[in-house]
């Protein structure tokens, strides 16, 4: 379900100032970390979910019918990824205003598995999408401007106005 990842501490979300819903979010995770989130999560009230940078999960695809939005994106309330083998629904995608981008993994559906290799000596699997997939932006309380960054115009989503506007959208393709 997912690339190599080490399991890191739970960092806490962004501060507001340092996300809008005029463009894309930056991730809560650092890409090639998970955390297991021992609080209640989503419709279901989940707990022990792995959160994960949306750009280290593979072999899944959106349910476009369990799709729910928020304002402008994915609101991570319900799961709506299924595995691309099975078809279980397994994870969830947070990407909505005012939220670090995340995918949480299910617990009672996926298994954690050791890599077998360590992961802090391998390349750098996002050298190419080094100013997409930055760590998260500094957590100060107030700040005036943040760092300016580069869209992803793949994942950029707004408002459905037309039925069947998801499919097109949220694209099953894995990242570049």
């Amino acid at each position: 379900m997912s690339q190599p990842v080490r399991e890191v501490e739970l960092p806490a979300p962004p501060h507001e100032s340092w996300l809008d819903h005029h463009r894309v979010n930056p991730p809560r995770l650092v890409p090639g970390t998970y955390s297991v989130d021992e609080a209640e999560h989503g419709r279901d009230r989940l707990t022990g979910t792995y959160v994960l940078s949306p750009g280290d999960v593979r072999g899944v695809r959106f349910v476009h019918e369990l799709v729910r939005t928020g304002c402008w994106s994915l609101d991570g309330w319900q799961p709506c990824l299924e595995c691309e083998e099975c078809g279980v629904l397994v994870a969830s995608r947070l990407d909505d205003c005012y939220s670090a981008q995340e995918t949480r993994l299910y617990p009672d559906v996926v298994v954690r598995e050791q890599a077998g290799e360590d992961l802090d000596d391998g390349p750098d699997p996002f050298a190419l999408g080094a100013d997409w997939d930055r760590s998260g932006p500094e957590l100060r309380e107030v700040c005036f401007v943040p760092p300016p960054q580069e869209p992803r115009p793949a994942l950029v989503a707004t408002r459905w106005l037309v039925r069947g506007l998801k499919s097109e959208v949220y694209r099953d393709d894995p990242p570049a």
